[in-house]
């Protein structure tokens, strides 16, 4: 679809000449991987397409709907509306951003972290080596929408395509054997606050409220003004009380009764606000309105809702807990309003945290082979086994060593493994358990132990390198996809460092053989 304006290798010289950077050496570590590899231009330039093609869909069923209350204008024949599968792309004018164009910008996404935020978009504005790339293929800087709206259109599936190709590069180029296997998880916070109950309860009631008021756009009246509102200030001025109440004497009587007096009033609340939402609800089954907004109007609909349920239930447990010392599991407790699926970390004696716990898999050279982030945050010993088969389905090797420490103890899946890996070895007292004297104490096994504190050295590398420290984005699939990016840039990354340590070995050796004669 598109025609480049200037070759891969143009480009590349004019970005060699911008001053170095970390990035500078991803990018042109990035744009030799993608020559290589022509079939995810034309991936990417699908998942545009495909993007295209469903907003289309919707402009036409807009108009199918405007044309169909129009009397006595004739009706556009819009036949295609009916069936997604008949819609094509028609030629207009050309795209700003090809396949190759927005492969550049997740590159900088997943280094910078983001595009959308002020301080990401004023680092790539003022990015020589951005504008350099931009300028050198005479196509102008894309403004953040339209860059957003291009990268998310990218399909979890290209993604994960990108990623097995760029290890099949490494493996190709001689950079790794993937014979060595190290797996760790680690903590990530998740962009939400740390909650309480009181708070949680407070943003929710206020979330319901503003979606209310919002639905009056849609010509639905929105909640009334009265009692709810100031019930609403009155929850905030208790919070408020309640978070400044600890350590005092007397703190444990007093909380407890500023609990009876929130949960009355959020009770109360509740049960004025669906009382309301009855009303509304007859009025929106009537509702006749463009598909557009009607869709949008689902969707604020879905969200007063889940967030009026949501409520009830926190008040409930919240009850239980101050009242009847009836304390429920944080993986049944609902920890943020912004991304549900953040759940709660306690990762041996640190410090907890609300967020996610993803796997990664190191090998020997440091790439990054497997990574997997689960909804729920599931225990190690459950993912020794799904990693490592995931590490032998991307690379096409099964490993000589896997390496791990003891919370990745498990018997049945470490003799699974010991099947077709000869050293499965697990540290530490739960791993010396299940292992017998004489492969501990062999040298294989020894020299794995040793081996094992690398991966360590790998999420300190993403947590302050590549800033895996706290997520941007929220809910499952948005965080893996934030997260495949940083992997992605993270093994340009160390494609660079592994080709500069070649470098200097052979440099060093050619100096010894000159001496040597």
């Amino acid at each position: 679809m598109f025609g480049d304006l200037f070759s891969t290798a143009d480009t590349a010289s004019q970005l060699a000449l911008c001053p170095d950077t970390e990035f500078k050496e991803i990018l042109l570590e990035g744009l030799k991987f993608f020559k290589e590899s022509p079939e995810i231009m034309s991936m990417i330039e699908k998942d545009i397409d495909a993007w295209a093609l469903r907003k289309k869909q919707q402009r036409l069923e807009d108009k199918r709907w405007e044309s169909a209350r129009t009397a006595g204008l004739p009706l556009c024949d819009l036949s295609a509306v009916s069936g997604g599968d008949a819609l094509q792309l028609q030629s207009g004018r050309p795209r700003l951003l090809d396949g190759e164009s927005v492969f550049v910008l997740l590159l900088a996404r997943g280094y910078y972290g983001s595009l959308s935020s002020c301080q990401a978009v004023d680092r790539m504005l003022d990015s020589i080596l951005i504008n350099a790339y931009f300028s050198s293929r005479s196509q102008p800087m894309p403004s953040r929408n339209c860059a957003l709206d291009n990268l998310n259109a990218v399909s979890s599936q290209t993604r994960d395509h990108i990623f097995r190709a760029q290890l099949g590069y490494i493996k190709k180029k001689s950079l790794d054997e993937f014979d060595l296997l190290s797996i760790d998880s680690f903590s990530v916070e998740a962009n939400t606050c740390w909650p309480t109950d009181s708070s949680i309860i407070m943003s929710l009631l206020n979330r319901v409220w503003h979606c209310g008021q919002k639905l009056m756009d849609f010509d639905l009246p929105g909640f009334s003004p009265g009692c709810v509102e100031q019930w609403l200030k009155q929850l905030k001025k208790i919070d408020f009380e309640m978070n400044c109440i600890g350590g005092k004497p007397g703190a444990a009587k007093k909380l407890r009764k500023l609990y009876r007096q929130y949960l009355n009033i959020a009770v109360k609340s509740i049960n004025r606000l669906a009382g309301q939402l009855e009303v509304l609800t007859v009025k929106w089954e009537a509702l006749d309105i463009v598909p557009s907004r009607q869709r949008q109007a689902e969707a604020i609909m879905e969200i007063v809702n889940d967030d009026l349920a949501a409520a009830g239930r926190v008040c409930g447990y919240t009850g239980d807990r101050v009242f009847n010392d009836i304390v429920l599991p944080s993986t049944e407790k609902i920890l943020s309003i912004s991304d549900p699926c953040a759940a709660f970390i306690k990762k041996g004696g640190r410090e907890p945290k609300i967020g996610y716990k993803p796997q990664v898999a190191r090998s020997g050279n440091g790439f990054i082979t497997a990574f997997e982030l689960e909804q729920g945050n599931p225990a190690d010993s459950a993912r020794l086994l799904p990693v490592t088969r995931q590490h032998q389905r991307n690379t096409g090797i099964t490993p000589d060593v896997v390496t791990v420490d003891d919370g990745y103890s498990i018997k049945a899946g470490r003799d699974e493994l010991l099947k077709e890996i000869p050293t499965v070895s697990i540290s530490g007292s739960k791993g010396r358990k299940i292992t017998s004297d004489e492969q501990w104490n062999s040298e294989p096994y020894a020299s794995a132990r040793n081996m094992r504190s690398a991966v360590e050295s790998l999420v300190f590398v993403l947590r302050y390198k590549f800033s895996m420290y706290r997520f941007n984005r929220r809910g499952t699939e948005d965080v893996k996809a934030e997260m495949s990016e940083k992997i992605i840039v993270h093994n340009f990354w160390r494609i660079g460092v592994i080709k500069h340590k070649l470098e200097m070995e052979s440099l060093t050796s050619r100096q010894l053989a000159k001496k040597a004669a």
